[in-house]
């Protein structure tokens, strides 16, 4: 792998828990805590000290010295991506939401799914993250070829690209396109919008707002219109995908073969320590059992000698009898 690895992080498209993966082959103090758009704004020096760059950024806002290293992104259906952004802000609490000051997050919240629809604009996500220069003429049919073309070119610059809906084997094909060991399971997390952190996913979100609008066929139009130029970039990134699992088809099968083997190998760590412990158990249940036997018998004993002792006590006179004549012997 190159020195440096640089992950655009597309909202909504699983990038928080591919960031957690790949960020566990390297050391905390190489990752670049930057995770908005604001790398330009960091000097060379910086920069220089950092290996994983990870977050919200468009590639035109990624300083060129980084543009030539690796960089990989991950890419989602847009009208699912949109729909997922929508309730995602929908779902953040009040309090959250007005202690960070998330303005676009209490727009969702005061708004139903087609106002806030309308009041995004048509240039969409992946456009957006990946065409070169910045966007400028919205709207425009020759703007818009020249935009698509320019993020085609930067999708194929990209050294490796994946799919949301196939996250298993993007997560596969990422690590191994990077020579990194490809991580045996994922763990679903998010980024605490306002926060910058980490984590799997819990609070500050409000289960009393998970109502789902229904998709009515102005709603579909909406969709449709927000998405028309980011579901041509979406097809074309599944062509490449599909084309760089293919190609990349040996290393990943390598790969693959590696991580069965090393599952199999925890599997059997597992199933040993399993063995040991049901050993241990039944080593423990049959040391248990002679106790209680043991038990068991002092009990009885006791009792036997409990019941000599009343009997002492109720014929007193048979005990006298019995220890003269013993006397008498």
């Amino acid at each position: 792998m190159k020195e440096k690895l640089v992950f655009l992080h597309l909202p909504k498209t699983g990038g928080t828990s591919l960031h957690h993966l790949l960020s566990q082959s390297f050391e905390q103090k190489e990752i670049c805590p930057e995770r908005y758009n604001f790398l330009m704004s960091m000097n060379e020096s910086d920069l220089s000290q950092y290996r994983f760059f990870s977050g919200h950024f468009s590639l035109k806002d990624v300083p060129l010295a980084l543009r030539n290293q690796n960089v990989v992104s991950v890419f989602r259906d847009p009208k699912e991506r949109l729909l997922s952004e929508f309730y995602y802000l929908r779902g953040l609490t009040w309090d959250f939401v007005e202690e960070h000051g998330i303005e676009h997050a209490a727009i969702a919240k005061r708004s139903d799914l087609l106002t806030w629809l309308r009041g995004q604009d048509d240039i969409g996500t992946i456009l957006r993250a990946l065409a070169v220069p910045d966007i400028d003429q919205r709207g425009e049919e020759i703007f818009k070829s020249e935009a698509i073309e320019s993020a085609r070119r930067s999708m194929r610059s990209l050294t490796a690209i994946g799919i949301f809906e196939l996250f298993d084997v993007t997560v596969a094909h990422i690590h191994a396109t990077l020579g990194l060991k490809i991580p045996a399971k994922t763990t679903h997390m998010q980024i605490t919008p306002g926060s910058g952190k980490v984590g799997v996913v819990s609070s500050p979100f409000d289960s009393s707002a998970e109502k789902r609008f229904e998709r009515t066929p102005q709603i579909e139009e909406e969709l449709d219109r927000l998405t028309e130029l980011d579901r041509q970039l979406y097809d074309y990134s599944r062509e490449l995908f599909h084309a760089q699992v293919s190609a990349n088809g040996l290393t990943l099968a390598k790969a693959l073969l590696n991580l069965n083997e090393r599952i199999g190998a925890e599997r059997d760590a597992v199933l040993a320590d399993y063995d040991k412990a049901l050993s241990e158990r039944n080593t423990v249940t049959v040391e248990r059992d002679i106790a209680l036997s043991e038990r068991d018998i002092a009990l009885s004993e006791r009792d036997a000698l409990s019941a000599a002792c009343d009997h002492a006590k109720r014929y007193p006179w048979k005990y006298v009898k019995h220890a003269a004549k013993l006397r008498l012997q």
